[in-house]
């Protein structure tokens, strides 16, 4: 785990010599009375360490991050996810883009934990377009693949969403949406999983329509 966060910390300190329009460092600690949120409270302190890198050679940009989270009293919880891709934008017109969006990531844990370490690979495509100054369409798609240290918990996914929102001049946002997903674990009971709109992740997380360069931190 140490060396894995060391490397991970030394290349995107090294990647930030790279001219990078994005470099930042985050770091938190707090502390709770009731870690995992039960009957049974378990006091603790966390520490977490975050860095984010982002490089716009438009009309793509460059990205990597790495998270490392510490607990004092249960270390075995300690964790490493570090993460990178390519985004892309292209604005059609004023009123209509598409964006693109590879990324891969993989996380870390202490042995005891050590079925959870993943790596995974995620392709996201996205449109808006405004139909009128108060009106917005979004599509979106998406396909996930994961692997774990215990394969039964491998799997992938494929996502499509559309929604149309409308503003009022009273600050109101009407929203319609419709989507699905299909999630599929490769060793566990053989099938596939439906899910509904509702169980779905929020469409386009982060601002993916804003000028390279100037996204918000992911």
């Amino acid at each position: 785990m140490k060396k894995l966060a060391a490397l991970a910390i030394m290349s995107l300190l090294g990647s930030g010599t790279l001219a990078a329009d994005t470099f930042s460092l985050s770091l938190y600690h707090g502390a709770t009375d009731n870690l995992f949120q039960t009957r049974n409270a378990a006091a603790d302190r966390l520490s977490s360490f975050t860095l984010s890198w982002d490089k716009s050679l438009s009309p793509f940009t460059l990205f990597a991050n790495a998270d490392a989270s510490l607990l004092r009293e249960n270390s075995d919880l300690n964790a490493l996810v570090a993460g990178g891709g390519i985004d892309f934008l292209h604005p059609f017109n004023e009123k209509t883009a598409l964006y693109l969006s590879l990324e891969g990531e993989g996380a870390a844990y202490r042995r005891e934990f050590s079925d959870f370490n993943r790596t995974g690979l995620e392709l996201t495509a996205a449109a808006k377009s405004y139909l009128r100054p108060t009106s917005i369409l979004k599509a979106e798609t998406k396909l996930e693949y994961r692997s774990y240290g215990w394969a039964i918990f491998d799997f992938w996914s494929a996502s499509a969403r559309l929604s149309l929102d409308k503003y009022l001049p009273s600050r109101t946002t009407l929203r319609a949406e419709l989507g699905r997903a299909l999630q599929h674990y490769n060793k566990a009971s053989g099938g596939a999983l439906l899910v509904g709109a509702a169980d779905l992740p929020p469409l386009v997380p982060r601002d993916a329509f804003a000028p390279p360069g100037r996204r918000p931190p992911r």
